[in-house]
């Protein structure tokens, strides 16, 4: 289908990615897409979301499943690359033609697939390999609500199940141990806590090569003034686990700069068959990224009550279920009502009798539809007079990207309360006013025509 060109649309390259100079650069007239000018909004947006993403994305357009896809995938493909961009999914992998078949036909169809550790047979350097793969694939639903396409989320496990292998080929202490370690591993012995086995992770965590054999006051000197060489040593006198959670910690990297992290980690004693403690074992996640985005929110929270506080209006905030959790100063100042009188339904309680009803099945019909809820209605003030105001409330979204099943989701409400009495008892006065000089006007009119008639 046809599509009219997008005026002034935006370089695929804007992001810095070499997948976008490539899509900008690719002759796309020679595939069912067309020139990028004339793609459609779904499909720009796909393919700008899956630049920009960190992780492997790739989209399979259309019942041919033309690829576009990122950096991260491109070095999945590894020589397939970029032989594989505006190539159908099918041509592309054709050792695992019937998979992709499969994948088509259920997400064309509106369902989704989710494979965790899948093993396949790809040709990715000229000859067949085993790999696994982590997959997800879901429909991109288009403008005219019908499927377009497939977005991919891929995740190459291949050295996570690897080691898992060989991990569970070793005796019961190893499998115990690294049975629980999802992120970063090591395993520390000796009083001295000295490196008897790292994983990747742990590895790429601390950015070292040689560890070894050494000991952690070797290999990461910085830890020792920040109390962690203190707490191993305590783990190690008393055999009691020590857990940290979103705990800071300044890492000297390959290049000399000290980075902060937070850490999810566990310190746990490992004893043997008498039950003395003879090591260590490290086990953790880099929580950093989530971390720092909790901070962003708070701050996010904190800057918003605070310009809510500032404002003239009556501001308040609801959750996703319509439920209300936050108001500003101004409302107990008017209502008279205090924080847990309001909470939840509680704000009923503001509501004159003669709207309350007609007001909460506007109120749950917009948290329903996400639609922008507004409504006029009497407000109890303190003294127990009754002010005509304006309700107004906006939903807020979760971000895309953030989560494919929340996104564009409503998160929250925030609401308005306007005072408006004095605008309706004007326009009260204007109608009495307005009704009065068409009285006169009627009377007027009358007492010409008598006239007229004598």
């Amino acid at each position: 289908m046809a599509h009219p060109a997008v005026a002034n649309h935006r370089s695929f390259a804007q992001g810095g990615s070499e997948l976008g100079k490539l899509i900008d650069a690719f002759d796309w007239s020679a595939t069912s897409l067309g020139p990028t000018a004339q793609w459609p909004p779904i499909l720009r947006n796909t393919v700008e979301l899956i630049l920009r993403s960190p992780a492997p994305m790739v989209t399979m357009w259309g019942r041919e499943g033309i690829m576009l896809y990122n950096d991260g995938y491109a070095r999945i493909a590894a020589e397939r690359h970029p032989r594989q961009l505006g190539a159908p999914v099918r041509e592309s992998w054709p050792e695992e033609a019937d998979f992709n078949d499969n994948v088509m036909r259920v997400c064309l169809a509106g369902g989704t697939l989710s494979y965790q550790d899948a093993e396949l047979q790809l040709s990715r350097h000229g000859t067949p390999e085993q790999v696994w793969l982590s997959l997800d694939y879901s429909p991109i639903v288009g403008d005219d609500g019908g499927v377009a396409g497939v977005l991919a989320l891929v995740v190459e496990t291949t050295d996570k199940v690897r080691a898992q292998r060989y991990l569970a080929g070793e005796g019961e202490r190893l499998r115990a141990m690294f049975a629980q370690a999802p992120g970063f591993m090591a395993m520390l012995t000796s009083p001295a806590h000295r490196y008897e086995l790292v994983n990747q992770a742990y590895l790429g965590l601390v950015e070292r090569v040689d560890v070894v054999g050494r000991t952690v006051r070797e290999v990461l000197p910085e830890v020792a003034t920040q109390g962690y060489l203190a707490l191993l040593d305590q783990v190690y006198a008393t055999g009691e686990p020590h857990t940290g959670a979103g705990t800071e910690v300044w890492l000297v990297g390959a290049d000399g700069v000290s980075r902060q992290h937070y850490l999810d980690f566990v310190f746990q004693p490992v004893r043997d068959e008498s039950g003395a403690v003879i090591g260590i074992f490290v086990q953790g996640n880099d929580v950093s990224v989530r971390v720092r985005a909790e901070c962003a929110v708070r701050e996010s929270e904190a800057r918003f009550r605070t310009f809510a506080q500032a404002m003239p209006a009556q501001v308040w905030a609801a959750d996703a279920s319509g439920q209300l959790d936050w108001f500003n100063d101004r409302i107990y100042a008017y209502s008279g009502y205090r924080h847990e009188e309001l909470l939840g339904d509680g704000w009923g309680r503001m509501v004159h009798p003669g709207d309350l009803h007609a007001l909460r099945t506007r109120w749950t019909e917009a948290v329903a539809t996400g639609a922008v809820f507004e409504a006029e209605v009497r407000l109890r003030r303190a003294d127990g007079s009754y002010r005509w105001h304006l309700n107004r409330a906006l939903p807020l979204r979760h971000p895309c990207g953030e989560d494919r099943q929340l996104s564009g989701q409503v998160a929250g409400w925030v609401g308005t309360n306007t005072d408006i009495e004095e605008q309706k008892n004007t326009a009260q006065r204007y109608a009495a006013l307005n009704d009065d000089l068409q009285g006169q006007v009627a009377l007027r009119t009358a007492e010409r025509d008598r006239m007229w008639r004598l």
